[in-house]
């Protein structure tokens, strides 16, 4: 069975799984090899146990899982906006990370994982909300132009001995963002219904 659902303190390690496997995926060829190697299985489920722990407190983020029966196979997360200039322009929530092994691409859970967390979003009274693709992540870029994003900035990131430019896209906190071009961030409008906000919705 495919199901999105949110995330509970016992996803941290699938999380974490599909964390680093989805980056060797994503990011081989895109990012140094050192880079993609400094993420372990290990730290990550340190790092998703502290999130998820943090879940039920005020002003924490979102997170949920794409599950093919007892399997993670993808999650997402969103939040507020940690960017002034976008949320000074509408954009105040952000889909902070959005992963799906390559083996489950194709199945719906891309655009199931979106409209829980847009949902998650509106529920937290954002209206827009934005994310970060690296430049050259076609793949990627061309979902979430298919479900309605729309390039709103870019810049670099820069670590030791390398740099990688990466842009941000934005759009309203509807259901799977629009299926025409977005309005303006002056103008964004929520289109989302509370339906199916906070239980498992089939993928």
């Amino acid at each position: 069975m495919r199901i999105v659902r949110p995330a509970t303190a016992d996803d941290a390690a699938g999380i974490a799984r599909v964390h680093v496997q989805a980056w060797q995926e994503s990011y081989t060829g895109l990012l140094p090899e050192a880079v993609i190697a400094e993420h372990s299985v290990e730290s990550r489920t340190v790092r998703w146990a502290n999130i998820l722990a943090r879940a039920s407190l005020p002003g924490a983020g979102f997170v949920c899982v794409a599950a093919l029966g007892v399997e993670i196979v993808g999650f997402g997360s969103c939040g507020a906006q940690r960017k002034d200039g976008f949320r000074d322009c509408g954009y105040t929530g952000e889909f902070t990370a959005l992963y799906l092994l390559r083996s489950a691409q194709g199945l719906g859970f891309g655009r199931t994982l979106m409209r829980t967390l847009a949902a998650a979003l509106t529920d937290r009274g954002h209206l827009g909300g934005s994310l970060w693709v690296i430049e050259g992540n076609g793949r990627a870029r061309g979902f979430y132009e298919r479900i309605g994003g729309v390039v709103i900035g870019r810049n670099e990131v820069e670590r030791p001995g390398w740099a990688r430019r990466r842009s941000v896209m934005g759009g309203p906190s509807s259901l799977c963002w629009h299926r025409t071009a977005p309005a303006p961030p002056a103008r964004l409008r929520s289109r989302t219904s509370p339906a199916a906000r906070h239980r498992g919705t089939a993928a």
